[in-house]
């Protein structure tokens, strides 16, 4: 499974029984149900981003108002 060029997963079937034991139409499903997984991964590596993101500027808004607070005003 491929997202934004970079491998993030495998997908895999084999029957320990039978040669040959899949067809076009098995490969074509494998393939829908790792695209979509593979969009799944992209979705939670983005909301994973964006949630570092507002953690960080949340913490740098905490540091200035902070520092505000400790920073008493000129006369």
């Amino acid at each position: 499974m491929v997202v934004d060029g970079a491998a993030v997963g495998v997908v895999a079937g084999q029957d320990y029984e039978r040669e040959n034991a899949y067809d076009q139409h098995d490969l074509e499903m494998l393939t829908i149900i790792a695209s979509q997984a593979a969009a799944g991964i992209k979705n939670a590596l983005a909301l994973s981003a964006e949630r570092r993101a507002f953690r960080e500027v949340a913490d740098a808004q905490l540091r200035e108002a902070n520092i505000a607070v400790s920073v008493p005003p000129s006369a």
